[in-house]
């Protein structure tokens, strides 16, 4: 419903003088007459001319809408009860565009952060560092509501008595005609969200405090696996509102509207110059690191700057002020309503920026290694995000302390600081420090005030560039950095002490007794030289440079504590306690304690690195002490730190952990430990356990009872009738179990029967070498196998794993062409019987034999050529399993669809004769598989012709 109403109303906002002004809207209404949907509000009086247009909610702007002045310009973006509320863009008359998120008429996020590198660690600049920040993000679930499922009103009668039908017919009566208290139950919020968002609308659940050992299980609880799951722009709750306000509105975005995606990514260029309100923000965030207290004060005195503005990257006035040690701007910003705990995007507080600087300053740790240091070692290989970015782009950026710092030689160097220092003035530039910049010019209507206001802009952020780059450029790092959180290996440090004072005993000259008189002259060594006292003093100096910066970061970190810094929020890179406790600091660690932290809290990190550290001095984890070894321990209290175990090259999987001869395989097997673990940590477990080299084809025991493999023991706990009642709850996550187990044992097998035709090959092409790789296939007597079984691009990942054995073989480039040559002609011949591209008698023509050396020339050059250009590869503290390199034939004589041994009675695969099955219902079971026998098609003709024909999926070569 369209309507036209003109008011006459009085503006209230003013109260030294009241303007009488016109208002009238046009646009959609409710059955209440309540602005309601998409319209237009026209303000028109002595003292401006104002207007809105787009969306309403309760007689309020709720929603995506362009407010515009007729002199000022306009402005554009997200609104929520009446005030601007997301991403936005203000533009004034001279086509200045200020970008950034907004709350009311202050800019609270912007598109913007400075060029020069972050004085602020930026932990989201790698993926090692995004992967570590990713535990300590807020997650947000979508999921959608029904609107007006239930009627609060009829429920709130019921409640108090009310008769159910006469509820139903006087309901209506119950909400008062101005109720605007949302909390209210007498408030009809649902009748309003139910026209505007068309009855169904996007929610989203915040998941806080998070980490790795808890994502999971909130990802496996989601009803469906097509759940949205995203991560927040930053843990800041304003930043969370914002988000949830602008994922529920996205619906009305056009493409052409604000780009939102350009805003929060931080690509400033895309729009045009700033204007006023984020020059102001901007020089807020430069003044604060500088330390100019009355510019910080006009900024958000008189230029009503907000004391919490970020830049683009989370940063905030006060978290500069922190970096620069500004006690005075950081006591100012906190009664100008700065939040002290508000966390920037990589989940950093300003204590724990300031303690961050704090053991840097300590340990000297230079700021081109900071990032390595401060994060643990990387997990190989690193897993991917559990949720995704929503219009944002974090780009990857260098390994160094920010994303724009670079290696640089010092010639580089010089030459940036010379090219920075030229753009100022002879009078600005100065020795030690730039003077300050003038006082900020009062508030004007001129349109001149945006370029004075730039011009104080320029010189704050020339002075922080010139500083920032002096202090932080410096030469790249040559050696990795050592872990600081890493726990000290002992037995090291003494060897290593031992080894230097060996050193130092040998350098030392044999002592000789001498008869030379008292009077003797004194050795000229023993003599001081100038030299030595200008280097004695030069020390003495630089310690106290260090004294005195300690001591400036100690009193920030006071001032923080002091105005309401929570200890317990800091969390990156480790607590706050843990960070003081490494930094040697007595006062530090009494004023943290003072202000709350938890003196009995638990570092799970730093004891899953003494297991590791045990581990790596041949600590053995299957010595039983009372019945029970260390890994039977952690299986009962902890599987994450069986994950230290199972990631750990020293621990062997398929020991014997207990005194029931168990090993760990079948003691996850067994009820009850199944039932006593939740499903997506036994199956991710099982996975890991697999993956690192569990055998599941083994002999093993439990008790004095012999199975042949894991699958005999499983199905014959899962059959016994005596444990049949206190499994039915658990059958299904039990076969499912089982299940998983089989198709990586399944896969396993796979592999062998590759790597053993490979092998097979690759010698019978070293015999006959010499000759051309056509005449080598005429000896080569399993060409169907090779066809069926093995792909070119399967062949080379085989031929790459071969080469890390002792086998000089594997490093004959002659070889492997040959290989590929002849495997890539047989797959042409057999693979896919319906696509194939040869016939099956079809021979090597010289047509053929040229297409196929071809395909292998540019396959060997991608392949080397991807292998020349890859980063280097991490390195893996325990590879995954490899089959291919396997010997031991016996254990892979199991059925090929169960995995149970075989009985006499089997059946060979007609076709490859390489698989084997226990019986016909595993041999339709394994036909029905996709992509897993590529002999199906062939079995299923031979053996279940009354069947309809399958399609069997398998990648081409």
């Amino acid at each position: 419903m369209t309507t036209v109403v003109k008011l006459r109303g009085v503006n209230r906002t003013n109260t030294k003088k009241s303007w009488p002004y016109d208002q009238y809207y046009t646009g959609e209404r409710d059955a209440k007459y309540r602005k309601n949907g998409y319209g237009e509000n026209n303000w028109s009086g002595a003292k401006s001319l104002e207007s809105y247009s787009g969306c309403f909610t309760r007689n309020s702007m709720h929603g995506r809408g362009e407010y515009r002045w007729r002199i000022r310009g306009e402005a554009g973006g997200l609104f929520c009860n009446n005030i601007r509320f997301g991403p936005g863009v203000q533009s004034d008359a001279k086509m200045n565009n200020d970008v950034g998120l907004w709350r009311g008429s202050q800019l609270v996020r912007l598109a913007w952060s400075p060029v020069s590198p972050s004085v602020i660690p930026d932990f989201m600049a790698t993926p090692l560092g995004r992967n570590f920040v990713e535990a300590m993000r807020t997650l947000l679930t979508a999921s959608e509501r029904q609107i007006g499922e239930t009627n609060s009103a009829i429920d709130l009668l019921k409640k108090y008595g009310a008769d159910p039908k006469m509820a139903v017919d006087k309901w209506n009566k119950l909400y008062p005609k101005n109720c605007t208290d949302h909390n209210s139950p007498l408030c009809p919020v649902e009748f309003f969200e139910f026209n505007y968002y068309n009855k169904i609308y996007k929610i989203l659940e915040t998941n806080t405090h998070l980490n790795s050992k808890n994502i999971q299980d909130i990802f496996e609880n989601l009803e469906t696996p097509e759940t949205e799951r995203y991560y927040a722009w930053n843990n800041s709750n304003e930043m969370i509102n914002m988000f949830t306000h602008s994922f529920q509105n996205e619906y009305q975005r056009d493409s052409d509207e604000v780009d939102i995606y350009s805003i929060l990514s931080g690509a400033r260029h895309h729009f045009r110059r700033p204007g006023v309100d984020e020059i102001n923000s901007r020089t807020l965030l430069l003044t604060s690191y500088l330390g100019y207290t009355s510019n910080v004060a006009e900024l958000v005195n008189s230029n009503k700057a907000c004391a919490n503005v970020m830049d683009s990257q989370g940063n905030s006035p006060l978290m500069y002020a922190t970096s620069g040690d500004q006690v005075n701007v950081i006591r100012f910003l906190v009664e100008a309503g700065a939040n002290v705990d508000n966390f920037n995007d990589s989940c950093c507080t300003a204590l724990g920026v300031a303690l961050i600087r704090y053991m840097c300053a300590y340990k000297d740790i230079s700021n081109n290694i900071l990032l390595q240091t401060f994060l643990p070692p990387p997990e190989v290989p690193i897993p991917p995000p559990q949720a995704v970015e929503w219009n944002i782009n974090r780009e990857l950026t260098s390994q160094n302390i920010t994303g724009s710092l670079h290696k640089n030689s010092s010639k580089t160097k010089n030459i940036s600081s010379r090219k920075i220092k030229s753009l100022m003035s002879l009078k600005d530039k100065s020795p030690k420090k730039v003077d300050a910049p003038t006082k900020l010019l009062e508030e004007t209507d001129s349109f001149d005030s945006v370029s004075e206001e730039m011009d104080i802009y320029d010189k704050a952020l020339k002075e922080y560039t010139i500083i920032v780059n002096n202090l932080l450029i410096g030469p790249a790092p040559t050696n990795l950095a050592a872990y600081a959180f890493q726990v000290n290996d002992m037995i090291r440090d003494i060897e290593n002490m031992e080894d230097e004072q060996k050193k130092n005993t040998d350098k030392l000259p044999k002592k000789t007794i001498s008869k030379a008189k008292d009077t003797a002259k004194p050795s000229k060594d023993n003599i001081c030289t100038s030299k030595d006292i200008i280097d004695c003093v030069s020390m003495s100096s630089a310690e106290r440079i260090r004294l005195d910066m300690l001591n400036k970061i100690k009193q920030t970190i006071f001032e923080l504590l002091i105005n309401g810094a929570d200890p317990r929020l800091v969390r990156c890179p480790h607590s706050a306690l843990f960070m003081a406790i490494l930094s040697n600091s007595p006062d530090i660690i009494t004023a943290l304690v003072e202000h709350g932290a938890d003196v009995n809290e638990v570092y799970r990190q730093v004891r899953y690195q003494l297991v590791d550290l045990l581990l790596d001095n041949n600590c053995n984890p299957a010595a039983q002490f009372l019945g029970r070894s260390a890994i039977d321990f952690a299986m009962s209290k902890s599987i994450d730190i069986l994950e230290v175990f199972i990631k750990s090259s020293k621990t062997n999987l398929n020991c014997i952990i207990n005194d029931q001869n168990q090993n760990i395989l079948v003691k996850m097997f067994c009820l009850q430990y199944f039932k006593s673990i939740n499903g997506s940590q036994r199956l991710y477990t099982l996975t890991n356990l697999l993956l690192y080299g569990a055998d599941p084809l083994l002999p093993c025991k439990s008790g004095d009872e012999a199975y042949a493999n894991i699958f005999v023991f499983a199905t014959k706990t899962k059959n016994d009738p005596t444990k049949a009642i206190a499994l039915s709850d658990d059958k299904e996550d039990y076969k499912q179990a089982i299940d998983l187990v089989k198709e990586c044992a399944r896969l396993l097998h796979i592999r062998w029967i590759q790597g053993g035709l490979v092998k097979e090959l690759v010698a019978t092409i070293n015999k006959f070498k010499h000759r051309h790789w056509n005449l080598i296939l005429n000896e080569w007597k399993k060409k169907k196998c090779i066809g069926l079984w093995v792909t070119p691009h399967r062949c080379l990942e085989i031929w790459k794993i071969l080469g890390t054995t002792k086998n000089q073989i594997y490093k004959d480039m002659t070889v492997l062409k040959h290989l590929l040559c002849i495997v890539t002609f047989l797959a042409w011949r057999y693979f896919d019987p319906d696509k194939r591209d040869l016939n099956l008698g079809s021979k090597v023509t010289a047509v053929v034999k040229g297409l196929i050396e071809k395909d292998v020339r540019h396959m060997l050059n991608q392949y080397f050529g991807n292998s020349k250009y890859a980063m280097q590869d991490l390195c893996w503290k325990r590879s995954y399993v490899q089959p291919e390199t396997m010997e031991a034939k016996n254990k892979f004589n199991v059925c090929f669809e169960c995995a149970l041994p075989l009985e006499d009675d089997y059946i060979l695969c007609g076709v490859c004769k390489l698989v084997s099955f226990c019986s016909l219902d595993c041999m339709r079971v394994n036909i029905d598989r996709v992509s897993c026998h590529p002999c199906s098609d062939d079995l299923s003709k031979r053996y279940f012709p009354e069947s309809k024909p399958l399609v069997v999926d398998i990648l081409k070569p």
